[in-house]
């Protein structure tokens, strides 16, 4: 059985992979369109926004599930 401070290191580490994530795809987006600036059709315009609208999508639901998930903290006495 996990100790709650092992329990609390997993949800650390994922809370950074997921931060991590997030500013991969943004930082590849902004290179993506950086790259394709002049030769961009606004259909490819349209795919590359699609992937991120999904990948927002994705993240969004993992923040969901892990904050169903969480149980509000427990008060400490002032």
């Amino acid at each position: 059985m996990a100790t709650i401070q092992e329990a609390l290191s997993v949800v650390k580490a994922n809370s950074s992979r997921t931060g991590s994530l997030i500013a991969l795809f943004n930082a590849k987006k902004a290179e993506l369109e950086a790259a394709l600036a002049n030769a961009m059709t606004p259909e490819i315009q349209a795919a590359i926004d699609e992937v991120f609208t999904v990948e927002s999508a994705d993240a969004t639901a993992i923040d969901t599930a892990l904050n169903d998930n969480v149980p509000p903290p427990v008060p400490v006495p002032a």
